[in-house]
């Protein structure tokens, strides 16, 4: 039987300073950017003199380190292993035996506690800032959870793992988390990804562990991302299963779903597509079409944001009528600052732990506002603006009422656009502020209409008020 303990410090003996100085530069980039960015291959290599990927592959054992194909780039990953031999390892795995030693008083005191939230833990572990996205980012990586994940920030909330009952019984955590890197949780094998090129297969897993052979049809992955937009708009301390039942003789496999996060217009699944999903490990189903529940696993959800992904750059996966306008140079010429506050409440919004986000996308899509009508009000100056960018609603109508309307029927709805923009300002506010009210959380839907609604709001006062030739 492999120690664990002593297999992982022989491993971290082994690795030289300078092979573990490349796992910490991967790793601090990635931690820099709260685990939603890696760094990419080329820009590791140069940093650290590296003649290509097959060296950087040779260096470490299997399941440390990772190469993930992405559309706009090839990035190195660290698996759970591949964090655990860094320098920040021995911390992470001193956090994680804390916290999996707190998660069982927990379940001591609540045999029905099914979700941890940051704040908590970082009073009972009287932890810092640091610490506790350390532990986050361990917990994710090491995927001590359950179907909902933590995330890489300073404020995360996970389920707890599947596998309660049998942690309760563990004689030895530390020994417990190492066994866990050890059986390579977290990302394939480097003989999986190396090639005599130095560039073999590429993987696109986007959260640790490769999802990428998972093959669906337009339906199934349109029933995925129903359940997963269902699950993440529902607020933490009112998740539940999903549950269906069989519409009734004569409906063929057809399921009536049943669900607070589900719309009236998404009730109706197909019963084979939720067993597609349940093979292929993205549902855990529990029942026949007769009467079943299920929840989306934490594969699931991985699978949901490599479907994003691949749906195209952040404004594709939004409206792609507008894409390409967007795009276009003259729109960043004229709005860059505000549609980069925008880009980046959408990179969040489909992050695995975007609910965790909500206040901080509120945030950013207000500073997308206030941006936006100060360049606005470059174009079109007035000086009855007031100075105070925050001000965004008597800005706007400032730059309105300077802009060169080109005819009447444009100027009613430029009026119309300007009573739309009030309202999105408002939700905005409300989103900031929201976790201040709780007996009106906030949900992922609450995130998503915003970030849609700063979207078109921009883009169509834009077009209203551009100059034509």
């Amino acid at each position: 039987m492999v120690d664990a303990k002593k297999d992982l410090s022989a491993l971290r003996q082994g690795t030289p300073e300078v092979d573990r100085a490349i796992l910490d530069g991967i790793w601090n980039y990635a931690v820099s950017r709260n685990l939603n960015e890696w760094p990419t291959v080329r820009e590791t290599n140069i940093r650290f003199s590296i003649a290509g990927a097959a060296d950087v592959l040779s260096r470490f054992p299997a399941d440390a380190i990772f190469i993930a194909e992405e559309k706009s780039a090839t990035r190195y990953r660290l698996s759970f292993l591949g964090l655990l031999l860094s320098s920040a390892g021995p911390q992470c795995e001193n956090l994680l035996t804390r916290y999996l030693d707190y998660l069982r008083q927990r379940a001591r005191a609540d045999f029905e506690v099914r979700f941890i939230k940051s704040d908590e833990v970082k009073r009972a572990l009287n932890l810092t800032e640091e610490g506790v996205m350390l532990l986050g980012q361990g917990i994710f990586l090491g995927q001590f959870h359950g179907d909902r994940p933590a995330g890489g920030g300073p404020v995360w909330a996970c389920d707890v793992p599947h596998d309660l009952d049998a942690l309760m019984l563990v004689p030895d955590l530390l020994r417990y988390v190492r066994d866990r890197a050890l059986k390579g949780v977290g990302g394939p094998s480097l003989a999986q990804t190396a090639s005599a090129s130095g560039r073999g297969p590429l993987p696109s897993s986007h959260t640790g562990g490769p999802v990428a052979d998972v093959l669906l049809e337009p339906e199934q992955a349109h029933t995925l991302e129903i359940l997963v937009e269902a699950s993440r708009s529902t607020p933490s301390d009112q998740r539940q299963p999903f549950r269906a039942v069989q519409l009734g003789t004569g409906a063929g496999d057809l399921v009536l779903l049943r669900h607070p996060g589900v719309s009236h217009d998404q009730t109706v699944m197909n019963w084979g597509d939720l067993e597609h999903l349940a093979a292929a490990g993205l549902i855990r189903l529990e029942g026949k079409a007769t009467s079943c529940k299920f929840d989306v696993t934490s594969r699931g959800h991985r699978h949901y944001e490599e479907l994003k992904v691949k749906q195209g750059e952040s404004v594709t996966r939004v409206e792609e009528v507008v894409r390409t306008y967007l795009n276009a140079p003259q729109f960043g010429a004229r709005h860059a600052a505000a549609f980069a506050k925008w880009e980046e409440a959408e990179r969040m919004l489909w992050d695995s732990d975007s609910q965790d986000k909500a206040t901080t996308i509120g945030h950013l899509c207000r500073e997308a506002h206030q941006e936006f009508a100060t360049s606005l009000l470059v174009h079109h100056p007035n000086t009855k603006a007031p100075p105070d960018v925050q001000k965004s609603k008597d800005r706007l109508r400032a730059a309105l009422t300077t802009a060169a309307i080109p005819s009447e029927r444009v100027a009613q709805l430029a009026e119309s656009l300007g009573a739309y923009w009030s309202a999105v300002i408002d939700l905005a506010q409300r989103q900031e502020h929201g976790l201040q009210n709780p007996s009106d959380p906030l949900t992922w839907e609450d995130s998503r209409r915003l970030v849609f609604m700063t979207l078109v709001a921009m883009t169509e006062l834009d077009r209203t008020t551009q100059k034509r030739a």
